[in-house]
């Protein structure tokens, strides 16, 4: 158990943390109106630099891995965040017309199921003799969906940054802001995987 919850706070700081920072900041400096397909690309494309680049400082710093393995595994879930991150405003402007709680609740479903598209789409399309750290195995498929899970409740959880920010909040402080909500978000949902039985991602 303690091994899940050590997983859970490495992976909060390498890559919730700075994916939600980097979307936030994003946002705050393309010339975009939020309504346009160039937005959700620009901001899809931070989130996964935020990702790429948390991965790779954090492992380099702190975990014993090989340029390639990490390299390869940085890859992974940039492309997958780069899914969700390009999803989440267009899924919000779509449902915010709904109460709040289904807004919370529909943006991490469609975001965590295109994380989740992600995922499988680069393990699927990566030449195995090239990326031998991206593997496609049926476990694989699993850890992906329980991840996959984990991120939904981080993308609806940043719903919530809204509610804080404003017109005159400085943009520090909105990327500090972003990044807790999307990490309380993808904390709150791995801990209760956490606690069930069976095999789960962050045993790996």
């Amino acid at each position: 158990m303690f091994c899940r919850f050590k997983k859970t706070l490495e992976v909060t700081v390498s890559k919730i943390i700075p994916a939600g920072g980097a979307w936030q900041l994003t946002s705050e400096v393309v010339p975009y109106d939020p309504a346009t397909l160039q937005f959700a690309l620009s901001t899809g494309a931070g989130e996964a630099i935020g990702v790429v680049l948390g991965h790779l400082i954090y492992n380099k710093m702190f975990n014993d891995v090989s340029d390639d393995e990490n390299v390869q595994l940085a890859g992974l879930y940039g492309t997958a965040a780069a899914c969700s991150g390009t999803v989440w405003q267009p899924t919000v402007d779509l449902l915010q017309s709904l109460p709040y709680p289904f807004v919370v609740l529909g943006t991490g479903i469609v975001c965590g199921t295109s994380f989740y598209t992600g995922l499988r789409y680069t393990r699927w399309s990566s030449p195995k003799r090239a990326l031998k750290y991206i593997t496609n195995e049926p476990e694989d498929q699993l850890s992906d969906l329980q991840l996959s899970v984990a991120i939904s409740g981080a993308t609806g959880c940043f719903v919530l940054t809204g509610c804080v920010l404003t017109p005159t909040t400085p943009t520090l402080d909105a990327c500090v802001i972003a990044g807790m909500s999307t990490s309380s978000g993808f904390l709150v949902t791995q801990s209760i995987l956490n606690t069930l039985p069976g095999r789960m991602w962050t045993d790996l």
